[in-house]
């Protein structure tokens, strides 16, 4: 059993004006000191982890763990490949920095945490600190943050002139092996078969629409 949930549509007056503000901002590099350290430091890894590190800055402990209840997201973008087979790369390049630059902004809004991305597939997890968590919260937020990936997506569709770009996603709530890879370079990653299913959710799934499983739909309504 799947659910699928769509965003209402928006007026193509907003979106246009809103995405004329998102696609042209443009990333500043500038010094950062105290709270914009700390927030930039909270966000590459989850607040657990860091917490470990910190107390620990000499040794190399293994800092993987087994989570309950982890509402995860796949997001990727329908229409991707013809888009860049039909400008040039730093076109695309600039596309995806600026989309991705407000995706990061929401998963900040929203707190909830970017795994990662590989190319134009974006990966959401729930919870910034398995420490305080709230896991009908977190699938609240996740949903949420689905819906506001298909808003952006629209702005910068209208700004590129390009209409076949859309954002296929898929939700699911499950158990997660979550842990850091390396060690002088450090990477937060999440293994196990409930990753295999949200995966499965996006790639599955119908452009512009939410697909979310049954365990995430059961933990909303229970919740909500």
């Amino acid at each position: 059993f799947f659910l699928m949930i769509r965003r209402p549509p928006r007026s193509t007056q907003s979106r246009s004006s809103a995405a004329s503000d998102v696609y042209k901002r443009q990333i500043q590099i500038k010094s950062i000191k105290g709270e914009e350290k700390k927030e930039l430091v909270e966000h590459l890894l989850p607040q657990h982890i860091t917490d470990q590190i910190l107390m620990n800055p000499s040794a190399k402990v293994e800092l993987t763990e087994e989570y309950k209840d982890c509402t995860l997201l796949f997001a990727d973008i329908a229409g991707f490949t013809k888009y860049s087979s039909s400008v040039p790369p730093e076109q695309v390049v600039k596309m995806l920095s600026n989309l991705f630059t407000e995706f990061d902004k929401k998963c900040v809004s929203l707190n909830v945490y970017k795994v990662y991305t590989i190319g134009d597939c974006y990966v959401v997890l729930g919870f910034l600190n398995a420490n305080k968590r709230n896991p009908g919260l977190e699938a609240k937020n996740v949903v949420n943050m689905g819906f506001a990936m298909i808003d952006i997506i629209q702005e910068v569709r209208e700004i590129i002139q390009f209409q076949e770009l859309h954002m296929r996603i898929g939700i699911h709530t499950g158990n997660i092996i979550g842990g850091v890879i390396g060690t002088d370079i450090v990477r937060y990653d999440i293994y196990g078969q409930d990753v295999l299913i949200a995966n499965k959710m996006e790639s599955n799934g119908l452009e512009d629409y939410i697909q979310v499983s049954e365990s995430t739909k059961n933990l909303l309504e229970k919740t909500y």
